[in-house]
């Protein structure tokens, strides 16, 4: 009879706190549902999704400690999940050709977009006078909420948030490619992937009053066939670089139509 009662009067509490609007749970603050969505499940140490969220230039970060910890794992999630997912989208391709595939997800570029498209920006605790949008510190604050995720739900679920928001399909992989305009790096995974030899050559380098300076490059490729050369010119040598592979790239492909 006592357990009875108990139970009838467990009920009537839940209904009189509902009949007030309420819930009989504990409460949850909108900023840690946000995280929660973000996320996608509930969070079981909520202090570790807030230590992940604080840069080390915060004025109270001695109450929360910075991210920089959790920076450092998410890293190295987010590089194991990166790759375990090519191993398994691409198991034809070459080590060469994985690690480059990978360096455009991994990208502090694609990173920073990636947190950004999450709504990142408004959750970091940061100095008032720093800036956050169009920087590192989004990429950055990303790996360290992976960390969070890691310790918190383990690396299956740390694994599938990578998968999800880096790298999605095959299709994604190479809209990031093109997003980052990497020709050098996508010329580089074609010549490893038909094992083709090719370099990049170093002509001069020129200073003019208008443009700064001028530095030229050559780009070798040797086809079996048809040996190509391109020129490529730039402000700097690594523009020289993409602009060389660019026109390399677009000669290949009128050529394979």
């Amino acid at each position: 009879m006592k357990k009875y009662r108990s139970l009838v009067a467990e009920i009537l509490r839940f209904l009189h706190l509902n009949k007030l609007g309420k819930q009989p749970v504990a409460h949850k603050s909108e900023r840690q549902l946000i995280l929660e969505q973000l996320v996608g499940a509930e969070l079981g140490n909520p202090q570790l999704y807030e230590q992940a969220l604080t840069h080390r230039s915060y004025e109270n970060v001695g109450n929360l400690g910075s991210n920089e910890r959790l920076e450092f794992l998410g890293d190295s999630v987010v590089n194991l999940a990166v790759g375990d997912a090519l191993f398994a989208l691409y198991p034809e391709e070459s080590e060469g050709v994985l690690t480059n595939i990978r360096s455009f997800l991994v990208s502090r570029t694609n990173m920073n977009a990636t947190a950004e498209k999450l709504g990142l920006e408004p959750l970091i605790y940061a100095d008032s006078g720093l800036q956050i949008k169009g920087s590192d510190l989004l990429g950055n604050t990303l790996e360290a909420l992976v960390g969070a995720i890691y310790l918190d739900k383990g690396y299956p679920f740390a694994a599938q948030f990578v998968r999800s928001h880096l790298i999605v399909s095959k299709k994604n992989v190479k809209v990031v490619a093109k997003k980052e305009e990497d020709y050098k790096t996508e010329l580089i995974i074609m010549m490893q992937r038909e094992k083709v030899p090719y370099q990049f050559l170093h002509l001069d380098t020129k200073y003019d009053k208008a443009q700064g300076f001028i530095h030229r490059c050559q780009l070798q490729i040797d086809f079996p066939d048809h040996p190509m050369e391109t020129i490529g010119v730039g402000s700097t040598k690594k523009k020289a670089h993409q602009n060389a592979a660019k026109e390399a790239l677009r000669r290949i492909e009128k050529s394979r139509k």
